[in-house]
């Protein structure tokens, strides 16, 4: 029997698809873009998909998809086109309050994690860039060991919800070593002098340096210990972007800011997709 004839069907589906649609929205307002809410975002598209499938046919179901794929991938290449950061990044002193709500939690259970390891609070700090014309403010909490050349941070961002840690080594001569749980800007970019490696989410502050140690150690370089990370973090950084603007993956567009080249732009929309379910 066609849907369109079946009531039941009808309350099934729509009833279904509602229910994983109120799921998705409370876990996204809550959680930001964690994992399973991406999993279910896709759920809802497939379920979607399949139910108008058997209503209007296969061939419309498909050109349903390709349409609205095509839509998700234009809406990215929009945003990364609004993408914008600064030559030269600034910080500036924070508090705990500074950092948005949705990722206290988190923040503190992995300074207890880190502090069980031997690292201390350095500092904290705000900073910015731009995203569709919006300021983006990302609070970021530094730490450092008594022995451990490489530092860790901590980063928070309330729009899009973003609780992230990033752990530097700094291999001299603008050489640096990245381990992270989030996808980070450098994944997006080729750089030579930048080695990252992403870890799962879900990886412990020890498995996290046990990881960054073993990468950090074979990699080209020697470690320059940094006694003051914010200041090894901008040097690390101004060295980057000046990369960047010479190999033509990012180009100057208004005072003092940095947007992606347009030709790069679907490269970093591929990028950005293949890290989405991490």
């Amino acid at each position: 029997m066609p849907l369109a004839q079946s009531p039941e069907l009808i309350v099934f589906f729509v009833l279904g698809n509602g229910l994983l649609f109120l799921a998705v929205l409370i876990g996204f307002m809550r959680k930001g873009p964690v994992r399973w809410v991406k999993i279910a975002s896709l759920l809802l598209l497939l379920n979607f998909a399949v139910g108008f499938s058997v209503h209007a046919g296969w061939e419309a179901g498909l050109k349903l998809v390709a349409v609205t794929a095509g839509s998700a991938l234009a809406a990215v290449g929009l945003a990364l086109h609004t993408w914008r950061h600064p030559v030269e990044k600034q910080f500036e002193p924070a508090g705990p309050d500074d950092c948005p709500s949705h990722a206290r939690r988190a923040l503190e259970r992995w300074s207890r994690e880190l502090e069980v390891l031997g690292f201390t609070i350095h500092s904290e700090h705000k900073t910015y860039w731009r995203l569709q014309g919006q300021r983006r403010l990302p609070f970021v909490r530094f730490f450092t060991h008594h022995s451990e050349p490489f530092w860790v941070e901590v980063h928070a961002l309330a729009d899009p919800k973003v609780a992230a840690r990033m752990i530097v080594s700094d291999k001299s001569e603008g050489r640096a070593v990245l381990t992270c749980d989030r996808q980070a800007d450098p994944e997006l970019f080729r750089d030579l002098l930048t080695r990252i490696q992403r870890v799962p989410s879900a990886s412990s502050c020890a498995d996290m340096i046990d990881r960054h140690r073993e990468l950090a150690l074979t990699t080209e370089g020697s470690l320059h210990r940094r006694d003051d990370p914010v200041s090894g973090h901008l040097s690390l950084y101004r060295g980057w972007v000046q990369r960047l603007l010479a190999s033509g993956q990012v180009r100057r567009v208004e005072s003092g800011w940095v947007a992606l080249a347009p030709a790069r732009i679907p490269g970093m929309i591929l990028r950005t997709y293949a890290a989405w379910f991490h």
